[in-house]
């Protein structure tokens, strides 16, 4: 479910609250386990996606060694578009 009961057409809209309420739980635990996916096989996507799934684990998990990875995983992510954005000023001559 992505619409989050947030258009009229949405169907959480018809449930009760707590009906909602677990089906929301039950998308951000796919999301939670999405992020968790990419973010298991890191080399293989763009950074940008391994950044955002980074953030999705570190704001969501409660699980202490998934947090740590994930932020030393958008730590390595920043510190390579810090990198890239350095490469490209000096192949510029130094323009930005």
């Amino acid at each position: 479910m992505t619409c989050l009961a947030i258009s009229p057409s949405c169907p959480t809209q018809q449930l009760g609250n707590a009906a909602a309420g677990a089906a929301l739980d039950r998308w951000r635990l796919d999301r939670l386990t999405e992020a968790r996916s990419i973010l298991g096989d890191a080399t293989d996507d763009p950074g940008s996606l391994v950044a955002l799934a980074a953030r999705v684990v570190i704001d969501h998990s409660s699980d202490a060694g998934d947090v740590a990875r994930a932020r030393g995983l958008l730590e390595t992510c920043h510190a390579r578009t810090k990198l890239a954005a350095s490469d490209a000023r000096v192949e510029n001559g130094g323009a930005t």
